[in-house]
């Protein structure tokens, strides 16, 4: 640029010169090339700017179209993802909903279902007490009237079922079986001292769920009860007791003879399956006929069956050393090793029917009632 004014102010001083001898032409060409360069820089400038300016047109549009694509793309991923987790809320709630539904009605059920099964439990329960009671009310009344000594006992001393029945009853005719040979001609006292040894060796526990103390708080726990009751043990099956030795039977404080009657039992119930349903359709003769094939089981056994387990109203145990005593107390009979005979005993009896169970009850008990 230096050099193109220069080549002007030069050219205007000749221009003004009228000396001939000056040829200037070449200074024309000169400044003409220079001009055509000054040209083409600029053209190449003025190219340059506008191929940056289209550039940062084009860049700007892209990033234009880019912050517009991703925010498209973002939008629709947004929404997508918005219908997406919409749906998947509305699935999860119908999900949810569905199974607290279902939840709620299977609770429901199961509630209904336990309520219902412990409401029959009940019912039945009740109907059973209820008859007792009520037939032990007939049996009262039936007594007073046909014996005038049992009369004055009575109205001293009205047991009712729970009384008798209550520690007695046992859950199968297996285990009353079981329960009336280790009783054979032994105390009541030394009898239920045995059964227990004898449950607590082959009974199965049930676990149950009791308030434990800890450190100020209680809590739920699982424990064994010690001590087994009615309430929280498993009589052993007759298969159970068929792979018992007979040593090991005898080491609950049974005789030689009542551990091979045991396995005698176990082994009839276990190959004819007989069961309480078969059992209670018969009647207290057909019983008696059924199950004095079994060794060790005799009519003993099978009327405290009949009494205790199947609660029929009109049983005499004449066999039985406490009621034939009570007998001769009550009728004035001397008691001996040979009277009074058996035949004897069934026909004072009689006049007791049909509730000789319940007068039993009362001879059993005979020593202590006032008269």
């Amino acid at each position: 640029m230096t050099a193109l004014r220069r080549s002007s102010r030069l050219a205007a001083t000749n221009t003004g010169n009228t000396n001939p001898k000056i040829n200037l032409k070449p200074i024309q060409k000169k400044i003409n090339n220079n001009l055509k360069m000054l040209k083409v820089i600029r053209g190449v400038k003025i190219k340059q700017e506008k191929n940056t300016q289209e550039h940062q047109t084009i860049k700007k549009i892209d990033i234009s179209k880019n912050r517009d694509v991703f925010g498209i793309e973002n939008s629709k991923n947004r929404d997508v993802n918005g219908i997406e987790n919409s749906k998947n809320r509305d699935v999860n709630g119908i999900e949810n909903s569905k199974n607290r539904d279902v939840f709620g009605i299977e609770n429901s059920k199961n509630r209904d279902v336990n309520g219902i099964e412990n409401s029959k439990n009940r019912d039945v329960n009740g109907i059973e007490n209820s008859k007792n009671r009520d037939e032990f009310e007939q049996a009262l009344k039936h007594l007073s009237k046909t014996d005038s000594t049992l009369e004055k006992i009575i109205s001293k001393n009205p047991l009712i079922p729970d009384a008798i029945y209550g520690n007695r009853t046992s859950k199968t005719a297996f285990e009353s079986l079981i329960r009336a040979i280790i009783g054979q001609q032994i105390s009541t006292k030394a009898a239920s001292s045995i059964f227990s040894k004898f449950l607590n060796s082959f009974g199965k526990v049930i676990q149950q769920k009791i308030h434990k103390p800890i450190s100020g708080c209680s809590e739920l726990s699982t424990e064994k009860v010690n001590e087994l009751t009615p309430d929280n043990f498993i009589f052993p099956d007759p298969k159970d007791l068929l792979v018992v030795e007979i040593e090991t039977l005898k080491q609950c404080g049974v005789s030689q003879k009542k551990a091979e009657y045991i396995k005698g039992l176990a082994l009839y119930f276990a190959e004819s399956g007989l069961d309480d349903t078969a059992l209670d359709r018969l009647s207290d003769s057909e019983m008696g006929e059924t199950l004095i094939e079994i060794k060790g089981i005799g009519q003993w056994s099978i009327d405290m069956l009949l009494m205790f387990h199947f609660k029929r109203m009109d049983v005499f145990p004449a066999l039985d050393l406490k009621i034939k005593k009570s007998m001769c107390i009550h009728f004035n009979l001397p008691f001996t090793k040979k009277s009074p005979k058996n035949p004897e005993l069934i026909n004072l009896a009689k006049v007791w029917e049909p509730y000789r169970s319940v007068a039993s009850f009362y001879l059993w008990r005979y020593d202590s009632f006032a008269l």
